[in-house]
């Protein structure tokens, strides 16, 4: 079952994601943020490692609250959320 349960989590994060940073994208100039929108003109700090990151960064939740740069996107946060997704599957 946790077979075929995977590949669907994987795509809805990955998805999730996606949309996530394309909303921001073509968000209209002036509109104010939404509760829990981050602010793009905040310092561009990975929240993880502390590097610079470019454009818009990433999601570092469930690692910790704020925006992260895409190689922690990578090693860190995606397989913590593969995990969580793991754990409440099983």
């Amino acid at each position: 079952m946790l077979q075929k349960l995977l590949p669907l989590a994987i795509a809805a994060l990955i998805g999730f994601e996606i949309g996530y940073e394309r909303a921001l994208h073509h968000a209209r100039p002036g509109r104010g943020l939404r509760a829990g929108e981050p602010d793009m003109t905040e310092d561009k700090r990975c929240s993880i490692c502390g590097k610079a990151y470019v454009e818009r960064g990433n999601n570092a939740e469930p690692v910790n609250e704020g925006r992260c740069c895409d190689e922690c996107n990578a090693t860190i946060v995606l397989p913590a959320r593969l995990a969580q997704a793991k754990a409440a599957t099983t």
